[in-house]
């Protein structure tokens, strides 16, 4: 399946790139970038991996490491993942 990225989840993953970047080092900030593309390929070859969100219905978890999490669903007749929004997990929402 292809993974595509909404625009909402594009400008969220840009913040937190440049927060990274801000007070961070470019060593994280490649960590991080590291698992988000692992993350990707895995939501490619295997879209049901990740668990259904219990408050979102629809939507599936994919926590990228311990702070940001994606949120997608799973779109079988476009043979898509779509990203929706990208979280900070120790978000209250």
């Amino acid at each position: 399946m292809k993974v595509v990225i909404s625009q909402t989840a594009y400008d969220q993953l840009h913040d937190l790139i440049n927060h990274l970047e801000e007070r961070w080092s470019d060593k994280i900030r490649d960590k991080f970038l590291e698992k988000l593309d692992k993350s990707m390929l895995t939501r490619e070859t295997m879209p049901y991996g990740f668990p259904e969100s219990q408050k979102m219905k629809g939507l599936r978890k994919c926590v990228i490491t311990t702070q940001p999490s994606a949120f997608y669903r799973i779109d079988e007749d476009l043979d898509k993942v779509e990203i929706i929004f990208i979280i900070d997990n120790r978000m209250n929402f």
